[in-house]
């Protein structure tokens, strides 16, 4: 009888996203993607809106704005609303097949403790994608998050993105802090955070991106029903307003409200109407 030899899957896997990560990180800089990155997203854009089907609306003058910042040397906050697994892939792959200077350039993303593993980390690496794990609420309730407290490594994600954000870089964040079947379904605090460790860090050539998503014909966001993928299911994208970060301070100081407010009220004039829901929900502390 032949033997096989026994074969570490897991360890040869993440042998292997260890080595595309180098390749991909070669020659690259601190914003800029390499050009095995650039080959790579190219293969992940042309197959996406294939299995993720999507149709984009842009806001008059919007793109146009972001794109001239982020070539004077600005960072870049793309801010989302979150109900679905696929939210951050079609954000993304919209705002890069719609313009260059999002696809050359180095993304960070937040991602659920739970969510988060080392092939899923070389994946997104290898497109030029950095993911950091941060315990939210979903993580706790589903007793995923060991000895962690909920909140760890939003401190550690703001950080890097603000280092990024300061290269010129793109930073993804969905304020709501998870899949939410409404945005009124939130996370209080976040986005008051943000810009308080902003100016902490003296860094003030920062943008922000509003996008709003949504499911065509959808009226049911509940988690049971649209929470995961949604393989096939047409989304509709607003890529709204670019606002910068004097102008949000002034926004925030003329109508007496907290950055938080001005976001969701911003992501609000870009979600389905069947999203907005009604402000009922009580609203979470992060606490920090």
């Amino acid at each position: 009888m032949v033997t096989l030899p026994h074969l570490r899957l897991p360890r040869t896997l993440a042998e292997f996203g260890r080595k595309l990560i180098i390749m991909t990180r070669a020659e690259a800089g601190p914003v800029q993607i390499s050009a095995m990155s650039k080959l790579a997203r190219e293969a992940v854009l042309f197959v996406t809106p294939v299995v993720f089907p999507d149709y984009v609306e842009t806001i008059p003058g919007s793109l146009a704005r972001s794109e001239q910042l982020l070539r004077e040397g600005n960072g870049l906050v793309v801010v989302i609303n979150h109900f679905s697994k696929r939210d951050p892939v079609n954000a993304l792959s919209a705002l890069m097949r719609l313009s260059p200077e999002f696809k050359n350039r180095r993304v960070l993303a937040p991602i659920a403790h739970h969510q988060h593993t080392p092939m899923r980390e070389s994946f997104t690496q290898a497109l030029g994608v950095d993911l950091r794990p941060i315990v939210n609420h979903d993580t706790v309730a589903k007793g995923r998050q060991g000895k962690l407290r909920r909140g760890h490594g939003l401190r550690q994600y703001l950080d890097d993105g603000i280092d990024l954000l300061s290269q010129g870089g793109i930073l993804l964040i969905a304020p709501q802090g998870g899949r939410r079947a409404s945005l009124q379904e939130r996370d209080e605090g976040s986005m008051d955070l943000m810009v308080r460790r902003l100016a902490q860090q003296d860094v003030a050539n920062v943008a922000f991106m509003f996008v709003g998503l949504g499911i065509a014909g959808e009226q049911d966001y509940n988690q049971d029903r649209v929470g995961k993928y949604n393989v096939g299911k047409l989304y509709k994208i607003v890529v709204g307003p670019t606002i910068s970060l004097p102008e949000i301070s002034e926004k925030t100081a003329a109508a007496d409200i907290s950055v938080d407010e001005l976001v969701y009220q911003q992501l609000g004039l870009l979600v389905p109407e069947a999203y907005r829901g009604t402000p009922e929900a009580i609203p979470q502390s992060l606490g920090q």
